[in-house]
Formats: structure tokens, sequence, C-alpha cells
């Protein structure tokens, strides 16, 4: 992850890796902080602006909560 993505707790890529898909992604620590994983959703380019994809960060880092959560617990 880039030094950016760390500082905006998510990460984004638009038509980078892919044409013509876009994707917006969070982080998923573990018990001990340690991100491990992440929780992405991706959508065509041509459905969805990036800007209204990075309107869904609450949703997503909500989620990511909360799988964490559950990680916590099993940990």
């Amino acid at each position: 992850s880039s030094p950016r993505s760390r500082a905006a707790r998510h990460a984004v890529s638009d038509e980078e890796y892919w044409p013509g898909l876009r994707s917006i992604a969070v982080p998923i620590p573990d018990a001990s902080g340690k991100v491990r994983t992440a929780l992405s959703v991706h959508a065509p380019s041509a459905r969805h602006e990036m800007k209204a994809m990075v309107e869904w960060l609450p949703t997503l880092r909500s989620c990511a909560s909360t799988i964490t959560e559950r990680l916590c617990q099993i940990e």
C-alpha cells in the first residue's frame, strides 16, 4: 500500500489495472491492529463514477469494522 492510501485509510483503482473497472478498498486489521486483508468493491466504470464510489466509504468501513470484531472473537 502507498503512504497516501495508508493516510486516507482507503485505496482506489480508477481503471489502473483493468480498463473499464473501478474499485475502492478499506483495510481489515487483525486483533493487533496489523492489516492483513481488505474489503473491496469493484464496479464497471461505465456505470459508476469514482466520486460516487467514494461515497460508499462509510458503509465499507462499517462492514470492515464488523469483520474485524468477528475475527477478533475467533482469535
